[in-house]
Formats: structure tokens, sequence, C-alpha cells
């Protein structure tokens, strides 16, 4: 679940259901836009999931 201040409020987001697989998260500038993003492991697929703000 993601909460966005809309300055009065929060809307809140569902980018995807948590997995128990997902071990490892970071959160970082990935793609140079000045937002923080959140990347995940999915170990059951060996996956690197990148979502961006």
């Amino acid at each position: 679940m993601v909460a966005v201040s809309t300055g009065s409020a929060f809307s809140t987001t569902s980018w995807e259901k948590w997995d128990e697989f997902y071990q490892v998260v970071r959160m970082g500038d990935f793609n140079g836009d000045g937002k923080d993003d959140v990347v995940v492991l999915d170990s059951s697929k060996c996956l690197w999931k990148v979502h961006l703000a």
C-alpha cells in the first residue's frame, strides 16, 4: 500500500500484493527523476521488481 499526500489528506494505492517471497527491499532513485523508487527481490523467480514513483 502506498500513501500519497494531496496536501490535506492521503490517497492510497495498492501496487501489488505483498508476496512471502519478497526477501530484499530497497529504496532509492533508480531512474534519476528525484523521487524514491522501490525495488524488491522475488526469490521464488530470482527476479528483481522495480516500482517507480
